[in-house]
């Protein structure tokens, strides 16, 4: 079947193949195996007509922007990934309003709105990803997230569709939004901002930058915070408490800096990573009694 695939694609013009790709390339944290084809359209329509194809034939398929939540198996196989963070990178802003690609970053995104006085996404200046992914996972930081400025969501649907979301339709929560639960890809972004001098602006953003560079792990690969806050609790105080901070397996280790960043010292593998994180939920379960939530995304 993937060879149809490979077949629609090139006939059809739709976008690049890559072929045995290692996902190395393709994540934040350097871990994953290969995977039989990385597809990148090089445009919505091409989006649409691909996606439509690779779910009427049960194809497998995973999507990524910049790959800065995901740890992939390091035998993923017979899969193909669908990259958006090379395309669909358009940000278009008119007044307080922005209107912006799925593969446009979101560091880059709250830099640019900044210098023009735009206040809304000061939060965001050191998370790493798409606007896509980020949008999935009503990305967050400083008790600011996505879910307060975006005002529509646009995406290509299974049967190759365009559909808009409202932001209540979006549903969205604590690092969740209802594309966790549905098959649609975010193609585009639609945010309101608040006008603010610029001063201003710098000034929060950079307390946030700079809060980011002292107590995160930021001069080596990671996806970032690995579990969820529980509720009145903090993930990396549990994991430190239980003894944890510093522990390595293989070439993953807890950050010594943060206990909630799992960063690769040593050309690690995803299986260590994972062995880290079921280590720390089994050991912060047994002595504290929280069950710690994942937030990077396994893909198997």
């Amino acid at each position: 079947m993937l060879n149809d695939f490979k077949q629609f694609v090139e006939q059809n013009d739709l976008g690049v193949l890559l072929e045995n790709e290692s996902m190395v390339h393709h994540t934040y944290v350097k871990t994953g195996g290969r995977v039989k084809m990385v597809y990148v359209p090089h445009s919505v329509e091409a989006l649409a007509k691909t996606y439509k194809f690779i779910k009427d034939n049960e194809i497998k398929y995973y999507v990524i922007g910049r790959g800065s939540n995901l740890l992939f198996s390091d035998n993923p196989g017979e899969m193909v990934v669908i990259k958006l963070s090379n395309i669909l990178d358009d940000v278009e802003i008119v007044g307080t309003n922005v209107v912006v690609g799925s593969g446009f970053s979101l560091q880059a995104l709250s830099r640019k709105v900044s210098k023009l006085g735009l206040s809304g996404l000061e939060f965001a200046g050191g998370i790493p990803g798409a606007m896509g992914g980020s949008t999935f996972m009503n990305a967050g930081a400083h008790t600011g997230d996505l879910s307060r400025v975006i005002t529509r969501v646009t995406t290509v649907t299974s049967s190759g569709n365009i559909k808009h979301y409202t932001n209540e339709e979006c549903q969205f929560s604590y690092r969740h939004s209802i594309f966790q639960e549905n098959d649609d890809i975010i193609v585009e972004i639609e945010m309101e901002l608040e006008q603010c001098e610029i001063a201003e602006v710098f000034k929060r953003m950079s307390g946030n930058l700079e809060y980011r560079k002292e107590m995160q792990p930021l001069n080596m690969p990671s996806f970032g915070s690995t579990f969820r806050n529980p509720k009145g609790e903090h993930a990396g105080r549990l994991v430190e408490l239980v003894g944890l901070k510093g522990y390595k397996i293989g070439g993953a280790q807890i950050s010594e800096k943060h206990a909630n960043f799992i960063v690769n010292f040593d050309l690690a593998t995803t299986q260590d990573y994972i062995d880290l994180i079921e280590l720390a939920k089994s050991r912060v379960k047994a002595e504290t009694g929280f069950e710690l939530e994942t937030e990077v995304r396994i893909v198997e």
